[in-house]
């Protein structure tokens, strides 16, 4: 499980990756439609996304 931030006008907005989903607000979304409600406008999703990936040792 790994975490998304999204920042925008100074403030984050937080989402978790859940296997092969993204999931904002407790709903499943894609990360343009993320961005978008978030942004209102976003030509490149990846660009607005920053990912924190979880490792762990074995």
């Amino acid at each position: 499980m790994g975490r998304t931030r999204n920042v925008h006008g100074g403030v984050s907005h937080f989402a978790q990756v859940v296997g092969d989903l993204l999931i904002a607000d407790g709903m499943i979304v894609s990360p343009r439609g993320w961005a978008n409600e978030v942004c209102g406008c976003v030509r490149n999703a990846w660009r607005d996304i920053w990912i924190q990936r979880h490792y762990t040792e074995l």
